[in-house]
């Protein structure tokens, strides 16, 4: 619950707080863990679509990283899962 108020209160998005949130921080790189990640999010996505009354837990996906300038491909991870940097 302290987290979602925390970002609220910082301009962020409202999270629910009974949520599963998949929380990844960490240095962004090329790494198969981190792809895999975001292609967890945009099947789950897609399924919401194609069945907005799905029964589904709520999931928050939070990333924190920093990627080097010369890391392109790592830095366009988040804006391929919806998110921006």
């Amino acid at each position: 619950m302290r987290l979602s108020a925390s970002l609220e209160a910082h301009g962020g998005p409202g999270l629910d707080p009974d949520a599963l949130f998949d929380v990844q921080v960490r240095r962004l790189h090329e790494y198969k863990r981190q792809l895999l990640n975001c292609l967890h999010i945009v099947v789950l996505s897609n399924r919401l679509r194609k069945d907005p009354n799905q029964d589904m837990i709520r999931r928050a996906f939070l990333f924190g990283a920093k990627a080097a300038l010369g890391y392109s491909m790592a830095r366009e991870r988040p804006r391929t899962s919806g998110t921006s940097i």
